[in-house]
């Protein structure tokens, strides 16, 4: 059967018939339902490599993050896996790259978007830095769309959490429950979503009067092992609660105090951010800040089409909302 056959027997044009299988939104609902169904029917499947070569579109969308991540950053893998799925909704293939930063990575990555096997480039976290995103959008002239965006990028579309209203949830939570000895371990300062997450906390704690002084908040580097590492430095300083700026660190977190002989949360409470799925399983489970990855994957998903289309402005930054998960790691002073 050909795209011919389909169109005959949905008594619609070849033209209409085509804009209905790959999607278009100028098509009627009741038409493209009609030519899918007859598609089906039919057995008529898409010729996706003749709808490449007629369209200049492949239908593929890359996505640059760093090595490891599948291994090593838990959310990544999670984030991975719904941005394919939302791809995969919208009839797009993702082509993951993964690399270092550096130069050494650079010529790899010109290679995949002047090949022209992408459409558009989602960049995750610090998958690629700023010099190739400017030179990628605005030299090759590929869509570039930042994902969880961590380093201030002026001009370009971004899909991000709501980490100021996050760091802000954290310190009503920790207020409510009658702590005033509050910490924090933050992740590289050198990251808008550690700046944001720390900004949140803070703004939310002075409106508590509650005060967070220097020697309160350590810097760390959303791992395990500096979540630990961080944790021992703040024990000098005998906070109540400590608010830990990714899951990851928070399961540091938890290993420096039961090693200094103190219990989660008699001791001290904790709350993570991202809501990974490994919180749940901690002893006892972790109260946290829900990042919603589905939300995220399908805001930008369709901010890269748009921005294929040409109808995404040039500096979309959308902002997906945050919720406190409330577990067994807090507990209440009062």
């Amino acid at each position: 059967m050909t795209l011919d056959d389909v169109a005959r027997m949905s008594g619609v044009s070849r033209a209409t018939a085509s804009r209905s299988l790959s999607g278009n939104p100028s098509v009627r609902d009741a038409t493209r339902l009609r030519v899918v169904a007859m598609a089906e029917a039919l057995g008529y499947r898409v010729n996706h490599a003749a709808q490449a070569l007629a369209s200049g579109q492949t239908n593929v969308l890359g996505m640059v993050l760093p090595s490891g991540s599948l291994t090593d950053d838990r959310y990544r893998a999670q984030f991975i896996g719904a941005m394919s799925q939302a791809a995969t909704q919208r009839d797009k293939g993702l082509m993951l790259w993964m690399t270092g930063l550096g130069d050494r990575a650079e010529p790899g990555l010109d290679r995949m978007v002047q090949s022209g096997m992408v459409d558009g480039v989602f960049v995750l976290s610090n998958g690629a830095d700023k010099a190739w995103i400017d030179r990628t959008a605005d030299r090759e002239g590929v869509p570039v769309v930042l994902v969880g965006s961590r380093e201030t990028q002026v001009g370009r579309c971004r899909v991000e959490c709501d980490d100021l209203g996050g760091g802000k949830m954290v310190a009503d939570h920790l207020a409510e429950l009658g702590h005033r000895r509050v910490a924090t371990i933050t992740g590289p300062r050198s990251r808008l979503d550690s700046q944001y997450r720390l900004e949140g906390f803070r703004s939310g704690l002075a409106e508590h009067d509650i005060q967070l002084p220097g020697s309160a908040v350590v810097e760390g580097g959303f791992t395990h092992e500096s979540g630990l590492a961080a944790m021992v430095r703040l024990l000098d300083y005998e906070p109540s609660a400590v608010f830990v700026a990714n899951d990851q660190m928070a399961m540091g977190a938890y290993v420096a105090l039961r090693g200094a002989g103190r219990s989660v949360p008699r001791d001290v409470s904790i709350v993570g951010f991202d809501d990974i799925p490994t919180s749940l399983s901690l002893a006892p489970p972790l109260t946290t800040v829900r990042q919603d990855v589905k939300h995220m994957s399908a805001l930008a998903v369709d901010l890269m089409l748009r921005a294929i289309d040409g109808t995404a402005g040039p500096d979309e930054r959308l902002i997906s909302p945050t919720t406190l998960v409330e577990r067994n790691s807090t507990r209440s002073l009062r």
